[in-house]
């Protein structure tokens, strides 16, 4: 930590420093490149186990992890992405999807034997979280045929105000709010 300092940086740059900072109007890969067609639906590649209804962020202490089901296979759980948990019984899969990334490592499973129901809750992961982001530390992902990186944030320039660089005391008013 001595040599990087409270903050662990590697490396930083003014945001006007044209040396090291490059700003561009638009999304950096044309969107002519991504011209393939989408892949078929994901659903015909697992049979349902059953219905599966809105994933609900809701931490519930009373969750207990079932031993067995009626067909006295332990049911499997593991996570695919960072949004996605599949959970497999016997030779049936089904993946969960949920709206934001959760703590796989952290999951709990309820099942009635009986009335034949499971129930699958996850954490949400936050900042300090273990596990979300070793399933893929960097993630992709697709809308409209156009892939793109999960954690690189882009602005629309046009759509900005006017700025004034040459305005007294513009870089630190400048880096404060783009840190």
């Amino acid at each position: 930590m001595s040599k990087l300092g409270f903050e662990l940086r590697i490396f930083s740059a003014n945001l006007i420093d044209k040396t090291h900072v490059l700003v561009i109007p638009e999304q950096p890969i044309s969107r002519s490149v991504f011209s393939f067609s989408p892949t078929s639906d994901r659903t015909s590649l697992f049979a349902e186990i059953g219905s599966s209804n809105p994933a609900v962020v809701e931490l519930d202490e009373q969750c207990e992890l079932v031993d067995s089901f009626t067909c006295r296979e332990t049911p499997q759980i593991e996570q695919v992405s960072p949004c996605v948990m599949r959970l497999t019984i016997c030779d049936h899969k089904q993946d969960i999807i949920y709206p934001f990334p959760a703590v796989g490592s952290l999951d709990k499973l309820r099942l009635a034997r009986k009335s034949l129901w499971v129930e699958m809750a996850a954490p949400v992961s936050g900042p300090f979280k273990p596990d979300v982001m070793e399933v893929n530390p960097f993630p992709v992902i697709q809308h409209e045929n156009i892939q793109a990186p999960w954690n690189i944030h882009r602005v629309t320039l046009s759509r900005l105000p006017a700025l004034d660089i040459k305005a007294k005391k513009i870089d630190r008013w400048l880096n404060t709010h783009v840190r």
